[in-house]
């Protein structure tokens, strides 16, 4: 959902503050500390369905976020991967931004499946 979703985003006329809206919600991640990075990263793909003007596929991304929230939470803390999350939040970003919709599905499909490896390695170890 979350892929199709900044897909959507990305053909979307969006407005100046909506612009800014996810430009905002990326700079808080990106700036996020350790204790606060998951609730801003949450919110930043939050927005990004958002913007796409549909409540329900922002509904929809939010309770997948909080249901996943726990487990998320499991995986540690590792500058390599919060470096990664990042890079793939700004190329989002940037793909949304220049309506380039492709990319921006492709690389939010790495960027979950990613997400995805970490915590079934973790879990794994566990």
């Amino acid at each position: 959902m979350e892929p199709a979703a900044v897909a959507l985003a990305a053909r979307s006329s969006l407005s100046s503050d909506q612009r800014r809206y996810l430009q905002d919600c990326y700079e808080a991640v990106h700036a996020a500390d350790r204790d606060h990075f998951r609730p801003f990263d949450a919110r930043f793909h939050i927005a990004l369905a958002e913007v796409t003007g549909s409540p329900s596929l922002a509904s929809t991304v939010a309770d997948a976020r909080a249901a996943a929230s726990e487990l998320l939470d499991a995986i540690p803390y590792l500058d390599k991967n919060i470096h990664h999350s990042d890079e793939q939040h700004a190329a989002i970003l940037q793909a949304v931004l220049t309506g380039d919709a492709d990319t921006a599905r492709s690389v939010m499909e790495e960027h979950l499946e990613g997400t995805a490896a970490l915590l079934r390695g973790f879990l794994a170890a566990q």
